[in-house]
């Protein structure tokens, strides 16, 4: 009987241990009040401001945000805000590209990888994806994810799944657009050969930056050119992951989050709860960045 107790009172400790470690991680977005299944600007005046910012995202542990600014000679360039549990740094450049000129920073769900696409050439267009894994000093050196990822062309925006499995754009062989969206899985401590993701999702269209959910259940990306656009600029779409791992047709994501103008460059939150992007849609056309409730996306499914 004591021995049960013991067991009992043991197996308390750890459910309790393991639900206090889950709640200790609260992000606090910057005091924002959470939004609803409708996009809100996100930080006015802190991050969303009369300048060109995009590509927002949290680190999982809420200690960092990162997003880009971008120039009028069309420069991408990289700032952090690095956050304690009473007040916010300053925003600053941060040097996490090394040498590289580039943008579409992500950071995997579990925190120990930070990805972005890496500008190695203009003419001709050649851009490849990169990590930097985390140190206890901070991001380590910034590695060319290399073959068979890495081509002489454009691969960008890359979004990891908390398998490890990595999304990105490119214009390969294969392609049934000009840009098509694919997958590398990660095994054995390598990215296999990328997969197109098929024509529910490709089309003769244009498709961009990917963003898988932390869990693998939907992809949401980009398109100018689609029938069904809006008007200016990129719209966003969504396609599930059926049951036996193919993927649901992709469709748009409504006027309640497309706008006339570019919507674009979405980024889940490494809990799932919300999901950031880019628009385009204020009066001076300056990107900003928004963000609703990941909700809605059950909305959409059938």
């Amino acid at each position: 009987m004591k021995n049960f107790v013991h067991k009992l009172i043991l197996l308390f400790l750890i459910i309790s241990t393991i639900t206090f470690c889950k709640e200790a991680v609260k992000i606090r977005y910057f005091d924002q009040t959470p939004p609803g299944l409708k996009p809100e600007k996100f930080a006015p005046g802190i991050i969303s401001t009369d300048e060109d910012e995009q590509n927002g995202i949290f680190s999982p542990d809420g200690k960092e945000f990162y997003f880009t600014k971008v120039t009028k000679k069309f420069e991408f360039i990289p700032f952090r805000i690095k956050i304690t549990n009473h007040e916010y740094g300053e925003a600053e450049e941060c040097d996490i590209y090394d040498a590289y000129q580039g943008g579409e920073i992500f950071i995997s769900p579990n925190g120990d990888r930070l990805f972005f696409r890496a500008v190695i050439s203009r003419n001709p267009p050649n851009a490849d994806i990169y990590f930097q894994a985390k140190t206890k000093e901070g991001w380590g050196e910034a590695i060319d994810i290399g073959n068979p990822v890495n081509t002489d062309g454009v691969e960008g925006y890359p979004s990891v799944s908390r398998d490890g499995t990595l999304y990105f754009y490119a214009r390969r062989e294969d392609s049934v657009g000009n840009f098509d969206l694919y997958c590398s899985h990660y095994e054995n401590g390598k990215y296999t050969t990328p997969v197109n993701l098929g024509p529910e999702i490709n089309t003769q269209h244009n498709e961009f930056n990917p963003c898988i959910s932390p869990d693998g259940k939907y992809l949401i990306f980009n398109s100018p050119d689609r029938p069904d656009n809006l008007g200016k600029g990129q719209d966003l779409y969504i396609s599930f992951r059926k049951e036996n791992g193919s993927w649901s047709e992709a469709v748009h994501m409504g006027k309640d989050i497309n706008s006339s103008d570019s919507d674009y460059s979405a980024i889940i939150t490494a809990d799932g709860k919300y999901i950031f992007f880019s628009s385009r849609r204020n009066p001076d056309r300056n990107a900003d960045i928004f963000w609703f409730d990941a909700e809605y996306v059950k909305e959409l499914q059938d």
